[in-house]
């Protein structure tokens, strides 16, 4: 289970025909108790009471990062990245401008591109309802340290949480992926635990969810996961890679003994009709 402190468990989610099939378990083993809200919440407690944290970092005259209302989703991550840049300043993740379908395309199917080219996907899901929304979009996602990795060893796609109809249309492209489990944990979560980064890798076509970063966490935690994600999918590209060069090799052995084949038939070819020459002439 993955909670707010949890480093190695992850949970899985598939493709099947270019489609993701989701594993049962997703939901439950990211968020499937009480424990992990008051694990989440208890770490607030902890905070010194002389720093300075807003009560509530929303407000209704606050223009959105995504308007409830968008004509194309290029249009709606354009406006995200615009206000973002407004609030917190031009430092931070080049966010990608494509919908969820494609940004999972240009991080695992780079086709033309070695597989040791491929990069994890780092979704960036934020909530203006969440008291940590501002110090972890300043601090942590547009520090120096974070935004360098991701730009250098990720795909960032970024998503407004706060309006409710931006939440579904979230929830709907899950559903579209066949990620329903994902769509649960989301839907079920306390708006207080956001912003969220996680980081998804895929391993012989199978979607999973490395870990995840929580709106109250250190941009020194943050880079822990995703490092720890970046390993994960390093293995994952070491042995694909491994698995891509033998065959290769065994489609290039198929390969000349079909072409010795060939050559074999045609020399028999070429034998069978001199004889039949030597025959006609001794005629």
């Amino acid at each position: 289970m993955i909670t707010a402190s949890s480093h190695s468990s992850y949970v899985g989610v598939g493709t099947e025909n270019q489609s993701m099939k989701v594993n049962g378990n997703v939901a439950s083993n990211i968020l499937d108790s009480d424990d992990d809200a008051d694990e989440y919440h208890d770490s607030f407690s902890n905070i010194d009471d002389d720093l300075t944290y807003p009560i509530s970092s929303h407000r209704d005259d606050r223009v959105p990062l995504i308007p409830a209302e968008f004509s194309t989703v290029p249009e709606a991550l354009h406006n995200f990245i615009t206000v973002f840049e407004s609030r917190y300043g031009g430092l931070h993740p080049p966010f990608a401008r494509v919908p969820l379908q494609n940004a999972i395309r240009d991080a695992f199917e780079q086709q033309g591109h070695p597989i040791m080219e491929r990069r994890p996907l780092a979704v960036y899901l934020h909530n203006d309802m969440s008291v940590a929304c501002n110090i972890f979009a300043q601090e942590v996602i547009c520090s120096d340290l974070v935004t360098s990795l991701l730009k250098e060893q990720f795909v960032t796609w970024p998503w407004d949480m706060t309006q409710h109809d931006n939440r579904q249309k979230l929830f709907e492209w899950l559903d579209m992926l066949n990620l329903h489990d994902l769509r649960s944990m989301l839907e079920r979560m306390d708006p207080a635990r956001y912003p969220l980064l996680v980081v998804l890798i895929r391993d012989k076509g199978v979607m999973q969810v490395a870990d995840i970063s929580w709106g109250n966490y250190s941009k020194e935690q943050v880079v822990e996961k995703l490092v720890n994600g970046l390993d994960m999918h390093q293995r994952i590209k070491l042995t694909e890679a491994a698995e891509e060069r033998e065959r290769i090799e065994r489609e290039n052995v198929r390969r000349e003994q079909a072409e010795e084949y060939q050559r074999s038939l045609a020399a028999d070819k070429a034998k069978q009709e001199e004889q039949e020459r030597i025959r006609n002439e001794q005629r």
